[in-house]
Order: structure tokens, then C-alpha cells, then sequence
């Protein structure tokens, strides 16, 4: 018997020809059931996804693209500008950490060696 790549059959059908029609689905075929000529579901392979061409991830591809300006141990902001940096975190309920003697004196605020 032969069979086309998308098949309509009734319920008692889809039960007695399963494992014949799992053939026709294995193969790219769809199954539609129906109840009382009323289609009822669709029963089709799962498709795998495509095969990733590149890789994920590679180590150093971005190596010599990031430039740093500035020095890194200075302060982001300016001394004069703590005060205000200290007043936010107060009024946020915020601690600040610093390694920063300076600083050790403000309240909300915890050194660290």
C-alpha cells in the first residue's frame, strides 16, 4: 500500500496503522487525524536545529580591539565630588566599600585592606 508524504486518517485508523504511519513521519511525511472528518491534530517529526557553522566562542577574537585611557588606580570621579557621592548613598540606604583610607571616616562607608 502506498502511502503519501501527508496522510488523513480517522482515529481508529491513526491506532490500528501506528507504527506504519511513524514511517511516513520519520521520512518528513505529516499525519493528520481526525474525529468524525473533523481534523483533530497533526502528528510530524520533530525537526532538528541546523548544525552551528562557527563556534560558539573563541578565545582572543577581540584581542587589540579595547583601548584604555586613563589610569585605572585614580578615582572616577574628582575628591571634591565625594561628598556628594557619600550624600547619595546615605539618602539610598547604600554602603559604600573602598579600599580608600580617606573615606574611612564617612558614615555608610566600609574599607577594606
Amino acid at each position: 500500500m502506498f502511502l503519501a508524504m501527508s496522510t488523513t486518517v480517522n482515529v481508529a485508523e491513526f491506532k490500528d496503522r501506528f507504527s506504519e504511519l511513524l514511517v511516513l513521519v520519520e521520512a518528513g511525511g505529516e499525519v493528520i487525524v481526525c474525529r468524525r472528518k473533523v481534523p483533530l491534530a497533526r502528528v510530524a517529526a520533530i525537526r532538528k536545529p541546523a548544525p552551528r557553522t562557527a563556534p560558539r566562542r573563541v578565545v582572543g577574537c577581540m584581542k587589540g580591539t579595547v583601548q584604555i585611557r586613563g589610569d585605572l588606580t585614580e578615582p572616577c570621579i574628582p575628591e571634591a565630588d565625594w561628598d556628594m557621592l557619600i550624600a547619595t548613598a546615605r539618602h539610598e540606604r547604600l554602603t559604600l566599600v573602598s579600599t580608600d583610607g580617606k573615606l574611612r571616616g564617612y558614615p555608610h562607608v566600609a574599607t577594606i585592606a
